[in-house]
């Protein structure tokens, strides 16, 4: 119980940031990508996100949701 009640760890707000004005779109054309040799993840992935719109990235389970948004982020 100490760490709960030890108040000397900031407490964390996240999403208190807004970016107003943002330029620009984010855009995939036919995009490949592979985590090893010959075993593809993405393939010909096309589409376009339009500045200052809510999208929402959905399928099913192990269709490459999460390695587009890390590809969107730039981690890989």
């Amino acid at each position: 119980m100490e760490l709960f009640d030890n108040e000397q760890y900031p407490v964390e707000i996240f999403g208190d940031k807004e970016i107003k004005n943002f330029k620009g779109k984010i855009q995939f054309k036919n995009v490949h990508f592979e985590y090893e040799k010959k075993k593809p993840i993405l393939q010909g992935v096309t589409f376009d996100i339009d500045p200052n719109k809510i999208t929402a990235i959905v399928g099913k389970t192990g269709c490459g949701k999460s390695t587009t948004l890390s590809l969107i982020a730039r981690f890989y």
